[in-house]
């Protein structure tokens, strides 16, 4: 996960989680050290039928659990 979750959101080991694939789903779940207090749990899984295009393509996928994954503690240091 090191390569994958390299914006600065997510340093000082906040994310600890365990990747998972197979045909027609993506997976992601863990926990995310929110701040000192707050732990926040996470599963992302995304099932999808695979067609050989972009848009059924895993790297897609990881993207957006990034995306999720950071949005997440950028809203959560807000409050």
């Amino acid at each position: 996960l090191q390569a994958r979750f390299r914006d600065p959101v997510f340093q000082r080991q906040r994310l600890h989680a365990k990747t998972g694939w197979i045909r027609g789903a993506s997976s992601l779940s863990g926990y995310l050290l929110a701040s000192e207090d707050a732990i926040l749990v996470f599963s992302i899984l995304i099932n999808y039928k695979k067609d050989d295009t972009a848009r059924t393509n895993n790297r897609r996928f990881k993207e957006l659990q990034e995306a999720v994954l950071s949005e997440v503690l950028q809203t959560w240091n807000l409050n």
